[in-house]
């Protein structure tokens, strides 16, 4: 008809109320489908209001430029203590969402592990990796055994669970700064960015001996084997299911490497759920991505291997990602906020839980800045280094919870036990909500004014699923689209002609409307589907 109607141009709260409709849309859809267990009153009800609400939240946080994981949080923490909306939450579905989301934490963190990255790097990311975390465990530690009077195994298993460093806020930082030419010169990016991968083996890995002392009942020798034991085994299964993965002439398409990856490192979380051996399924996690994204990148076992390639890791990442985004991660992060009621929890622990967050990061960032001495950054560039390694989230809403979980279900009736869970309950939160949007700011404020400036943005940020890889898989899947558009574009146009020419119609024509041969074109005429239309 010729007639061209303008859409407006949607602003940043706009997008919020689009995405809301699309997100109650969903809802009413659901309902439809399966009826009253998805209203009120049900025990899967709760659920889709923690993910809805946080959704909403996390979307407010992000016009608001804060992280959005932020606002997630934030969403679980006021439907939890708005009485009665989401009381009747059941355990089974809380405990069986954090294991979804460790799993696929892990399992992406396993993949974004890249050994080769980091030898390249240097001496500075493994003083990084280990010295900056290991330092604010300790302190947070004393901390927590000074003024929380924590055990000395709680006091260990919370100094774990707060040390670690969030990829999710620190590695989006770096990959910004990168693209903008920031730090570029020195590698900083890479340093970072590897750094934060192998921070949460470290974090977690601890977490893994100590909940092994804490939560064990039987003798002291196998109290003190359990959590190196757990890690032994965890390690052996993960990298035998790496190995297995390497058989990409057997796994030889997309779909089959990513369900076989991503169902054997849920089964391994599932599994260790009703064992109580979640320490050994996360390590399980980690390694088995590290493995098969090493054989994977170097072909190795080319019996059995169709050769060398980084897609196959970049696909499952992408399929991971696509389902933390949009799925899990509202979930998670709305459950860990669910988990804080502060009906229950004692006023005094809030500011002795911040005091204990300001510990460990006073300890943390000068901890780091001394970390990448030797190099050859400068004092502005090693401060900068020290700041932006203080973001926390991921791993805090994976972990914080468990101890509060297994407290009411090893040690049902223990309530000091109870009391100093929730303590380090408290302490985790609070760190994401302190952590996580000081963290961004310190990345994006300081990143642009101490870092050195370079035109020279082609260097992939090591150490984390390259985005370089996920750039050319997006550019392949473009490709594959257009050449299929361009299929049917002919198509469609080739029978508009057929219809307006009787005469062609004398060519047989398959089941798909395609004819065996074509017919001769005459000269001086194109055969382009842009002369037909």
């Amino acid at each position: 008809w010729g007639v061209r109607v303008r859409c407006p141009e949607v602003d940043r709260w706009g997008n919020v109320v689009v995405n809301g409709g699309c997100l109650g849309f969903a809802y009413g859809l659901l309902v439809l489908l399966i009826g009253k267990d998805a209203l009120p009153n049900s025990e899967l009800f709760p659920v889709l209001l923690i993910w809805l609400v946080s959704t909403v939240f996390g979307e407010v946080a992000g016009v608001l430029r804060l992280p959005k994981l932020v606002g997630m949080l934030l969403g679980g923490l006021m439907l939890r203590n708005i009485p009665r909306v989401i009381d009747s939450l059941d355990r089974n579905w809380s405990n069986t969402i954090r294991a979804t989301g460790l799993a696929i934490i892990l399992m992406r963190g396993g993949l974004g592990l890249d050994i080769g990255a980091f030898r390249a790097v240097g001496w500075a990311t493994l003083r990084l990796t280990v010295l900056p975390g290991i330092s604010e465990t300790l302190a947070v530690a004393l901390a927590g055994r000074g003024i929380l009077g924590l055990p000395w195994d709680y006091a260990f298993l919370m100094g774990f669970i707060v040390a670690a460093v969030s990829p999710a806020v620190v590695v989006g930082g770096m990959f910004q700064l990168r693209k903008e030419g920031y730090g570029v010169a020195k590698g900083i990016p890479s340093i970072i960015v590897a750094a934060a991968s192998f921070d949460d083996v470290v974090a977690i890995t601890g977490y893994t001996i100590t909940s092994g002392i804490a939560y064990s009942r039987g003798s002291l020798v196998w109290n003190t084997l359990h959590g190196p034991v757990n890690v032994l085994v965890g390690a052996i299964a993960g990298f035998l299911c790496g190995v297995v993965l390497w058989a990409t002439k057997v796994w030889d398409s997309s779909f089959r490497r990513q369900f076989l990856f991503i169902s054997t490192g849920l089964a391994s979380m599932y599994g260790a759920l009703r064992l109580d051996a979640t320490g050994a399924s996360a390590i399980w996690c980690l390694v088995m991505g590290a493995t098969a994204n090493y054989g994977w990148s170097k072909g190795i076992f080319l019996r059995i291997s169709s050769g060398p390639s980084k897609n196959h890791a970049a696909e499952i990442e992408l399929t991971l990602g696509v389902v933390w985004r949009l799925i899990v991660e509202p979930l998670l992060f709305g459950l860990i906020g669910a988990a804080v009621n502060f009906h229950v929890i004692s006023a005094s622990v809030i500011p002795k839980a911040i005091a204990i967050i300001i510990i460990g990061v006073c300890v943390r960032v000068p901890v780091a800045f001394l970390s990448v001495f030797g190099s050859t950054l400068n004092l502005k560039e090693r401060a900068f280094v020290g700041l932006a390694w203080i973001g926390k989230a991921t791993v805090q809403a994976a972990l914080a919870s468990e101890p509060y979980n297994l407290a009411q279900m090893q040690f049902m009736g223990d309530e000091a036990r109870t009391e100093d869970s929730l303590a380090i309950l408290t302490v985790a939160v609070f760190s994401i909500l302190i952590t996580a949007p000081v963290g961004m700011f310190f990345i994006q404020h300081f990143g642009t004014r101490w870092l050195e400036k370079t035109t020279d943005t082609e260097g992939s940020v090591s150490g984390h699923p390259a985005e370089d890889e996920f750039m050319a898989h997006r550019d392949s899947i473009r490709e594959s689209i257009d050449v299929v558009s361009g299929k049917i574009a002919t198509f469609v146009t080739e029978g508009s002609r057929i219809s307006r020419d009787p005469s062609s119609q004398a060519f047989p024509r398959d089941s798909f409307g395609f004819s065996p041969r074509e017919p001769e074109v005459q000269s001086g005429t194109s055969t382009s589907p842009d002369t037909h239309c």
